[in-house]
């Protein structure tokens, strides 16, 4: 009994790390696929000084409100001093504001897109994210993969080229989410923070740009003249957008590069499983992409169980 104890704790101990990312990154994915449906939800605008303000405002607010919460998050955490610190060595504020300027324009598209035509384009991006991430820990960071992990990379690269080919070219939307995430994952790990502390230094270094583009926007007094609920709903928007980010790069830290970028695939399919629940519809040319990526997923489920074993 005492043997089969030990080796009990001693698998428990090699495996936690792994399976607490892989909980992590199915939580965070859980909770990225409510955000489309919570954005139906927006309160109406009146018309704003400039063309499509509507789409730019929402963007703004999360990154308004989810600043706010990180703040609030270290106060109640009591980490506020390692807030406190990595700031005050201002020779690293180059590489925060670069983390920032990396991860900003993904804030600010997982909004705009789906309000400007341009989900297709941003889905397909996070469809081509994780092959890039699955190239840079293979290439870079020199990580393995195992025999069911290569056949997910087989599904989901196959599903990728579809997607590509069906939409008829690769825009610029794809470009920045698939090249973009990889290269501020990449540069994360050069800046020795916590996940928490990291992620409200790069809320900082937005926070003042969010704030001139809001009265940028908007006439100086409407921000302060909105309705309560309005406020409340935006409050809600920064917690739903705060946790799983909080939950992703969690599992980043835990996971593999490549194992990260296979997980990856939840979120996008979970994406389109509440895109049908609100009313979205599926061609019949884009079912053979879903079909390669619940593969992938199938493929990385029978690793998991595997590994498990």
């Amino acid at each position: 009994m005492h043997n089969f104890s030990a080796s009990v704790k001693k698998y428990t101990d090699a495996m936690s790390g792994q399976t607490k990312g892989v909980i992590a990154s199915i939580l965070c994915s859980l909770l990225f696929a409510l955000i489309p449906a919570y954005v139906q939800l927006q309160p109406s605008l009146a018309p704003g000084n400039v063309s499509g303000a509507g789409s730019h405002w929402l963007a703004v607010q999360r990154i308004l409100w989810s600043t706010v919460l990180f703040v609030i998050l270290l106060v109640v955490s009591k980490r506020l001093h390692l807030l406190r610190l990595a700031l005050s060595h201002w020779k690293k504020w180059p590489r925060y504001a670069l983390s920032a300027l990396l991860v900003a324009p993904q804030y600010w598209l997982f909004v705009w897109a789906p309000a400007n035509g341009e989900t297709l384009s941003l889905a397909l991006g996070y469809f081509t994210m994780p092959i890039i991430m699955v190239l840079v820990g293979r290439f870079v960071y020199r990580e393995t993969l195992s025999f069911f992990q290569k056949w997910a990379c087989y599904f989901a690269v196959a599903g990728t080229l579809y997607a590509c080919v069906l939409a008829d070219g690769i825009s610029w939307v794809v470009l920045v989410v698939a090249l973009g995430y990889p290269v501020y994952f990449m540069h994360r790990k050069t800046i020795p923070l916590a996940t928490d502390v990291g992620l409200t230094v790069d809320h900082l270094f937005i926070f003042p740009f969010a704030l001139l583009a809001m009265f940028f926007l908007y006439p100086t007094d409407y921000f302060f003249s909105l309705p309560a609920g309005d406020y409340a709903y935006y409050i809600g928007f920064g917690l739903l957008a705060v946790t799983p980010t909080l939950l992703y790069l969690y599992a980043y830290s835990k996971l593999t590069v490549s194992m990260f970028g296979l997980l990856g695939y939840v979120e996008p399919t979970l994406i389109f499983l509440v895109g049908l629940l609100i009313g979205d519809t599926i061609s019949s040319q884009e079912i053979p992409t879903y079909l390669f990526i619940i593969c992938a997923l199938l493929a990385l489920v029978l690793d998991g169980i595997k590994r498990f074993r």
